[in-house]
């Protein structure tokens, strides 16, 4: 049991992590949002979503470099880091950006954002084991 408290309260810890991390990305994500529906013209979802990729790999291996010992330490949390971590991150993203369409930006595409976290997430995560596995 203390086990398993401990890989959910990695778990709890390495989301808050991860979603600070792509608050940038999710602003900057906005403001272009913003930005090309005053012009009446449309974002480019892919586009997005491979700099959310490119992005979360250099973060995950920023995150190696400043702390290269493997976490969260045991083999559950570190399955549980590579696929809930992701999704939960996506899904605050998306919750997130709803109560701003909902506060009057109708700008603002939800998916478009829980898709870029996720993807973000996703790739920082899997950058970050990959590079720790060896340790």
């Amino acid at each position: 049991m203390p086990e398993l408290l401990l890989v959910l309260l990695e778990v709890i810890a390495e989301v808050l992590l991860q979603g600070l991390a792509e608050i940038p990305f999710d602003w900057a994500l906005n403001k272009r949002e913003k930005r090309m529906h005053a012009q009446d013209r449309t974002l480019r979802p892919v586009f997005w979503a491979i700099i959310a990729i490119v992005t979360g790999a250099g973060v995950g291996w920023l995150s190696h470099q400043l702390y290269p010992t493997p976490w969260p330490a045991s083999q559950l949390g570190r399955l549980a880091f590579l696929t809930v971590s992701p999704l939960l991150v996506g899904v605050s993203s998306y919750l997130f950006n709803r109560s701003r369409t909902r506060r009057g930006q109708d700008w603002t595409r939800p998916w478009v954002h829980a898709g870029c976290a996720t993807v973000f997430a996703l790739s920082l995560a899997v950058t970050r084991t990959v590079m720790t596995s060896g340790n």
